[in-house]
Order: C-alpha cells, then sequence, then structure tokens
C-alpha cells in the first residue's frame, strides 16, 4: 500500500496493480487518492494495535517506531506518509496524550531498525566501528545496506556506509512468481492436475 507514494521506476508495476484493485473505490467516491486508501489502512492498523497494546499491558508512555523502504528519497513522499499517519493517529488516538493535536513523529528506514532490534537480539559480539551487512527482504523489497557500530551496549549505529539501495524483489514478488509458474505448470499438465485435484474419484476407480 505505501508504494504508492514511491516514484521509481522499479516500482510502477505494482503501482499498476494497486491501482486497478482500487479503481472501483474511486468509482464509488469511496477515496479521491491515493492518501485516502494508506490514512484508512492505517485507521485500521492503529485501532488493532491499541487493543493488543492494551492487552500486552502498554501504557500511554510506552513508544512505538514506524519504517519505511529505504529507496524513498525525495522529502515529499515522507511527508505523504506523515500526513496519513497524523491523520490516522488523530482518528484513533494512538500516541496522542494531553490533548496534543499533532503528534512528533521520527521516521527510520526499515533496514536500519531491523538491524538495531536484530542485531543487539542476536548472541553476537560487535566491536565499535564494525561494519555489518544486513540484508532485508519485506515484503515490497529486498534491501542491501552496510552499517558502522557506534556503541556497544546498548547497541547502536553511528553512519550507513554507502547509499542502500532497494529493489522489488520482496515477498510479494516471489509469490507472483511462484503463482506464475504453478499457472504454468497446471496449464502444460491439466490431466495430471485433475486427476489430482479429484483424489476421491481416484480412489474409487481403484477400488472398483
Amino acid at each position: 500500500m505505501k508504494l504508492l507514494f514511491d516514484t521509481t521506476s522499479q516500482g510502477a508495476s505494482v503501482r499498476d496493480a494497486l491501482q486497478e484493485v482500487m479503481q472501483p473505490l474511486y468509482d464509488d467516491e469511496t477515496i479521491a487518492v491515493p492518501f485516502h486508501a494508506v490514512r484508512d489502512f492505517l485507521i485500521c492498523i492503529f485501532n488493532h494495535c491499541k487493543q493488543q497494546l492494551a492487552y500486552q499491558g502498554y501504557i500511554k508512555s510506552s513508544t512505538a517506531a514506524f519504517g519505511i523502504p529505504v529507496c524513498w528519497k525525495l522529502p515529499f513522499i515522507h511527508a505523504h506518509m506523515e500526513d496519513c499517519m497524523k491523520e490516522a493517529m488523530l482518528h484513533t488516538e494512538f500516541g496522542i496524550t494531553n490533548g496534543v493535536q499533532s503528534p512528533a513523529l521520527f521516521f527510520v528506514n526499515e533496514a536500519e531498525a531491523s538491524a538495531i532490534y536484530a542485531l543487539d537480539k542476536v548472541d553476537l559480539y560487535f566491536r565499535h566501528d564494525e561494519v555489518v551487512l544486513l540484508i532485508d527482504c519485506s515484503g515490497g523489497t529486498a534491501d542491501a545496506i552496510l552499517f558502522q557500530v557506534g556503541n556497544e551496549n546498548p547497541f547502536r549505529m553511528t553512519k550507513i556506509i554507502g547509499e542502500p539501495k532497494g529493489i522489488l524483489v520482496g515477498g510479494c514478488d516471489i509469490n507472483d512468481r511462484l503463482f506464475e509458474f504453478v499457472m504454468r505448470e497446471i496449464s502444460k499438465n491439466r490431466s495430471c492436475f485433475f486427476s489430482i485435484a479429484r483424489p476421491s474419484q481416484r480412489s474409487s476407480r481403484i477400488m472398483s
């Protein structure tokens, strides 16, 4: 969904597919622009988060972090996502206390957030200034990025070594390719497919 804000050529196919799915929402005027779709999706997510956090015992002062793809470079993309999140947070009263009408948001890219969390949890020792390669495979993109360790305890990164790149070969791409592969195999072996699809008929013939 957030790739609707992406303007890179590598995300064009995903945006086209999303626009096709969302067309009925435009037609019945449920939404007017992609912003509305992302905002409404976040409202559902934040409502669910509030329920789960309350169930697990979190209090209002607890913090939450939200990541964005590393391929997002243009400031206006960050601004779009920030506006979506602010409206959703105001609507759900998620992350807003003492009547504050403009929640403070700080964006960190997904790879950096994953590195800080994952490397802090693994049973490995990282020295100061050591460089770590992280490959982050998410739903939309797969990102490779180098980090330099700035602090050992608590674990912190100081800087990114090299410009991070994102490529559209994430989990969704794997799903699409697997679906295409299965459909090709089915089209080549339809008789085999139908015999497998009807195991009860096949077993009854064998028994007779």
